[in-house]
């Protein structure tokens, strides 16, 4: 029971991030299109006079919309990727892997203001480059067909470590972040058109930025997962050559069978010996 919970909480771990920024996806992608709906829509009078009523409430009702879920999946989000730092640290850690920060400051590295602008990105750096696998042989697979020329067991050299776009993934999210400032003065400016267009510009790298972080999850999970399987084939080479070596160790022959020898050797004692 405690081993099927374990599993299915590590399936949900890993699932997490995946569920949280494909949601990022479609909210972004949605966003988009209730925003160029209203734009193609928009029934703006010539000399320059206001956008009608209803349309300024159409355009309250999609940015409500959009900062509530928004504001809803960002908390998720962060949440689900701090979680799966933490759990990828703790398990790099028991698979011998050293790196530069602990389970508990990758899971802060997420939250704290100011540090969570660069720190999350050093942390997953830090953390591929500590998990590569060539520091550990490759793993042996069995060969259908084996003969005098071909032997039974070869290296698989097609498990590589991928390169996971880290620097490419946290760029992409400076960026999308980097358009708030600029719609917020678009806004002081009375430029509504431009500052939706900047919004979306915003959306469509956020959508881009939500991929490439469930391309990175994917990426260093797959990572740990082989070096968890070279790792278990490394211990479970090391059993077989100790039970092995034990096999072929000669049995030493213990003190209780000694001792009978040595009292019959006092019995045999010559019958004028009494050195004692």
């Amino acid at each position: 029971m405690g081993a099927a919970w374990a599993a299915r909480r590590e399936t949900l771990r890993r699932l997490g991030p995946i569920a949280a920024f494909g949601g990022i996806v479609l909210y972004a992608v949605l966003l988009v299109v209730k925003l160029e709906w209203w734009l193609v829509n928009i029934d703006t009078l010539d000399g320059g006079k206001a956008i009608p009523r209803p349309h300024v409430e159409q355009l309250a009702s999609i940015l409500n919309f959009g900062l509530q879920y928004g504001a809803l999946l960002a908390f998720f989000s962060v949440s689900s990727l701090g979680r799966w730092l933490r759990a990828a640290h703790v398990r790099a850690a028991q698979l011998g892997v050293r790196s530069r920060y602990t389970a508990d400051q990758a899971l802060q590295a997420c939250w704290i203001p100011l540090v969570n602008l660069y720190r999350p990105m050093d942390v997953l750096r830090t953390l591929v480059a500590a998990s590569d696998t060539s520091d550990l042989p490759p793993l042996m697979v069995e060969q259908v067909a084996s003969g005098y020329r071909r032997p039974a067991r070869v290296a698989d050299h097609t498990r590589l470590s991928p390169k996971v776009p880290v620097t490419t993934w946290w760029l992409t999210w400076v960026a999308a972040a980097s358009t708030v400032p600029v719609v917020v003065m678009a806004l002081r400016l009375l430029e509504l058109l431009a500052a939706l267009r900047v919004l979306q510009l915003g959306l469509f790298i956020t959508a881009a930025a939500a991929v490439l972080t469930m391309v990175v999850v994917r990426d260093v999970d797959g990572i740990l997962a082989e070096r968890e399987r070279r790792w278990k084939a490394i211990q479970a080479d090391s059993e077989a050559q100790a039970a092995e070596e034990e096999e072929e160790r000669p049995p030493v022959q213990g003190r209780e069978n000694r001792r009978p020898r040595a009292r019959r050797a006092r019995a045999v004692r010559p019958a004028g010996d009494d050195s004692t």
